[in-house]
């Protein structure tokens, strides 16, 4: 298999990202085609890349954000020969969840899988971005793949992760996420939170206590 790797950055990447992806590279035993993109907006530089992976030989397409870092190498997903898997990416939406979501028919919302009730490669109905794996059939049968879904007043209702989910399964296509590739996600955070948590841990040691 040939799979075109693309990284998104914002002029940066980790540097545990940048450690780790010769080793995946060196580790693959598929042919690998590798760049590096900074377009914006992102869904911009989503569908730039899709562009130029359609107009190469390569079968799958692999798109890493600059600060995630799967548990594992996402390369060797492509000998599961799906059309669509991701590794979950930790996210902040109130609590920290992992970015895939089932259908909950209930009240017709997406709701994000209990990552303590699920292992290994799961079925889901909608993923993030962050890191994806997506077969050329898919591509190819997806107009702008990546682009954000507005109302008539132009306030956003779907972003540009959640409606490329939806218009795959519209198309028809299944969409998996991996357990065990769950991947780190770095974000910039205030010192002084981590200060505030750790005077509030103080609190709760008493004497004698480590």
């Amino acid at each position: 298999m040939k799979i075109y790797l693309s990284i998104l950055n914002t002029g940066w990447i980790h540097h545990e990202l940048a450690i780790k992806l010769p080793r995946w590279l060196k580790e693959t035993t598929h042919d690998v085609y590798f760049e590096s993109s900074n377009d914006r907006p992102i869904e911009n530089n989503r569908n730039k890349i899709v562009k130029r992976f359609l107009a190469s030989d390569c079968d799958y397409l692999l798109q890493i954000d600059n600060d995630n870092i799967p548990a594992r190498n996402p390369l060797d997903l492509v000998d599961l020969k799906l059309d669509i898997v991701s590794c979950p990416v930790w996210i902040y939406q109130h609590k920290f969840v992992l970015n895939i979501y089932r259908f909950d028919v209930s009240d017709g919302m997406l709701v994000p899988v209990e990552f303590k009730q699920e292992k290994g490669l799961i079925e889901i109905d909608a993923t993030g971005t962050g890191v994806l794996l997506t077969s050329r059939r898919v591509l190819e049968a997806l107009k702008a793949p990546f682009e954000r879904k507005y109302d008539e007043n132009g306030i956003e209702e779907l972003g540009q992760d959640l409606y490329f989910s939806r218009k795959a399964k519209e198309a028809g296509f299944r969409i998996f996420s991996h357990l065990e590739y769950v991947s780190k996600h770095y974000k910039i955070i205030d010192l002084s939170i981590m200060h505030t948590v750790d005077n509030i841990k103080s609190k709760d040691i008493g004497p004698g206590q480590k």
